[in-house]
Parts: C-alpha cells; structure tokens; sequence
C-alpha cells in the first residue's frame, strides 16, 4: 500500500498514471507466483514431518528433509539471483552517475 502510494504520486506526475497500477498488479503477481514454490515446499515438509513423527516412519521422514532441501535450493537459488541483480544495478547506477 505505501508502495502504491509512492509510485502512484510518482507516475502521476509523469503522465504515467494509468500504467503504474497495471505495473504494480504484475509485479505483484509475479513476486505471489515465484514465491508460491518455496512455501509450497515448506508446508509439505511440515506435513510430512507430523506424519512421520506420529507414525514413526523413516521414509516419510526422508521425504520431509528432501522437501526441505528443496526449499533451501529454491531460496539460495533466488538470493544469487537477487544479489546479482544488485551488482548489476549498482554497476549502471554508477557509471550513469559517471556520465553526468
């Protein structure tokens, strides 16, 4: 919602107010259907973990570490693609900052 709000007075000013609500929904979405697999992953670890506790089942267990792994993956995955869309941002920003 603050973030709604900044953009929106923003493009505003730009003329550009019709995109940025559109803009914001896609992002949004986007940012909902990515991370949608890694809490996908965490809820069957969780589930599977209760039922291999309640049933003493060495399989279940091995499932509930393998979604696990799989979470973490998934997520060191995207913070090495988060981090390196920061270097690359900072490197435009400062050779746009060189230019002026």
């Amino acid at each position: 919602m603050f973030a709604g709000s900044i953009l929106g007075a923003a493009m505003e000013a730009s003329g550009m107010a019709m995109m940025g609500g559109a803009f914001l929904t896609v992002l949004y979405l986007a940012m909902a259907v990515l991370y949608f697999f890694p809490i996908y992953y965490l809820f069957q670890f969780s589930s599977k973990i209760k039922a291999a506790l309640q049933t003493q089942s060495s399989e279940l267990l091995e499932q509930a570490f393998s979604n696990l792994k799989s979470h973490y993956k998934f997520m060191g995955i995207l913070l090495i693609i988060v981090l390196g869309l920061y270097a690359i941002a900072l490197i435009f920003g400062g050779l746009a900052a060189a230019m002026m």
